[in-house]
């Protein structure tokens, strides 16, 4: 008998003796003694009931895991290549690996695919393509997909993450090098609800039969916000399709009803929409179509980057068709060697370089004097350093040099580096300079606030430039997952914030 099974016979047993205890205590002493043992009864119910299975130490499968697992357990998959076809099997559970997605590594898909909803967690795999499935497939359910490389699914109807009749998060995932003969190579939406963020979504192309949104396809609505989409390619084949939409595809689900889509803070760059020789290629970036019932249709593009996408026909940044009587808000925009077609730009939108770090290290982040900075809708949250909104995904902190009476007057010369290698996966370097002895401390924290690892912490150092090397592990000593991080340095009073992308 497994471990498991074992603990909840135990438990069961348990709570049938305590409870018998509880009715007999009932009639000697009162309701106030059975009420203090049935809460003694739920408590140890849900502590011994909450567990974590180890695969492979307590069952050889990940399969066999989740079949042993009831709604809150944890299962932990260690280091190794698990060549499976795993279903969730409608247990709301966390699915993670231990070591990161480098080390555990799922050779087929995942399925969610029996009313899974948003408890249920899917955290820091690579899933790579064998199995004829999409990477992860989602169908009438509603789990979170976080922290994952999702990776070289190739196939007709393939796609990274497939989604239908279900309303997903997708967050902080690495989704890449996914293509298909269709639609949708990165993310196939159908469907109503998801929520797209914080995702690095590069080098997923479909082609040929219909050639459709390279990075997602959208057939429904979402959300999606604060992605980089990076060289993505939708390209039409000789039958006759065009190649819409190589960054993201938006068609109507049903042109009977409407719905919202909001696209805001993404950094569009090098994706592209073309066609064999045919020059009849559709929004490098984006392609976007409304529903027939305008009048319910809501469509919204706000600070969004893009630059140096492509199109052998027209709109390499969008094309929008059938927006002419809609909600349709396209404003606050950059747009830098691209161009629009099939509506006005937005009396807020500019036409600057936007002034990336490095391009060449896929690093999008903006340097200082960026026009984006300070640029987006002011009806937007704010940046994480409490100024305005930036135009794009990464944003510009400018919480430094901030001046009060219980500090000396004149500039100060604080200087946090960007961090290189960046985006990186084993090591990168974080570099700063003091302009005088002064007490520091560098810490990394992930999109939600939540302290990552502690670098330094409360320590007096001499003026000048100093540097430090992070392994990418966490205060437990476990490496971090695929995601979006930040880092922070704080001299006396002062702190300086920048972001960094780990690839696992």
């Amino acid at each position: 008998m497994k471990k498991q099974t074992i603990i909840r016979w135990l438990a069961d047993v348990l709570v049938c003796c305590i409870t018998r205890l509880a009715l007999t205590t009932k009639g000697h002493t009162g309701t106030c003694a059975a009420h203090s043992i049935t809460l003694t009864i739920l408590l140890l119910t849900c502590s011994i009931q909450a567990t974590v299975i180890n695969i492979p130490d307590d069952y050889e499968t990940i399969n066999e895991g989740i079949a042993a697992s009831i709604d809150g357990d944890t299962v932990l998959v260690a280091p190794g290549e698990y060549e499976e076809i795993i279903s969730l099997q409608g247990k709301n559970i966390l699915l993670t690996s231990s070591n990161g997605p480098n080390a555990s590594i799922i050779a087929g898909a995942v399925l969610f695919e029996n009313g899974e909803d948003s408890t249920c967690v899917l955290r820091g795999f690579k899933i790579v393509g064998n199995s004829g499935y999409s990477g992860v497939q989602c169908n009438n359910t509603s789990p979170i997909i976080e922290g994952n490389i999702i990776t070289e699914h190739d196939g007709y109807s393939c796609s990274g993450i497939s989604i239908r009749n279900s309303n997903c998060i997708i967050r902080e995932n690495i989704i890449s090098n996914n293509s298909n003969m269709a639609t949708g190579a990165g993310i196939n939406i159908t469907g109503d609800g998801s929520t797209i963020t914080r995702n690095l979504i590069l080098n997923n192309e479909v082609y040929q039969y219909e050639g459709k949104g390279g990075a997602i396809n959208l057939a429904g609505t979402a959300i999606i916000y604060y992605n980089l989409f990076i060289n993505n390619v939708a390209v039409g084949g000789p039958a006759g399709a065009y190649g819409a939409g190589g960054g993201i595809y938006r068609r109507s689900i049903n042109d009977t009803l409407g719905g919202m889509t909001y696209i805001g803070n993404n950094t569009f760059v090098g994706n592209e929409a073309w066609a064999y020789g045919q020059q009849n290629g559709s929004g490098g970036a984006i392609f976007v179509h409304g529903h027939l019932d305008q009048e319910n249709d809501t469509l919204i593009l706000i600070n969004n980057i893009f630059a140096y996408n492509y199109t052998d026909g027209t709109g390499s940044a969008i094309r929008a068709n059938s927006v002419e009587s809609l909600y349709f808000c396209w404003n606050y925009n950059c747009i830098y060697e691209n161009d629009i077609y099939g509506f006005e730009s937005g009396i807020n939108d500019i036409f600057l370089n936007p002034l990336f770090a490095d391009t060449s290290q896929h690093d999008y982040s903006l340097q200082e004097g960026s026009p984006c900075i300070d640029a987006g809708d002011p009806d937007s949250p704010l940046d994480p350093d409490s100024t305005r909104v930036d135009i794009g995904a990464l944003f510009y902190d400018q919480s430094v040099g901030i001046d009060d009476d219980a500090q000396p007057s004149g500039p100060y010369a604080y200087a946090l580096q960007q961090n290189y290698p960046n985006p990186f996966n084993a090591q990168t370097t974080i570099s700063y300079e003091l302009p005088h002895q002064a007490n520091i401390s560098l810490i990394v924290f992930d999109i939600t606030g939540r302290l990552v690892k502690t670098i330094i912490a409360e320590e007096t150092q001499s003026s000048g430039p100093h540097s430090v090397v992070w392994d990418g592990t966490g205060n437990d000593g476990n490496p971090v997952a695929t995601a979006i991080y930040f880092y922070r340095l704080s001299v006396d009073d002062y702190s300086i914030v920048k972001s960094m992308i780990v690839i696992k």
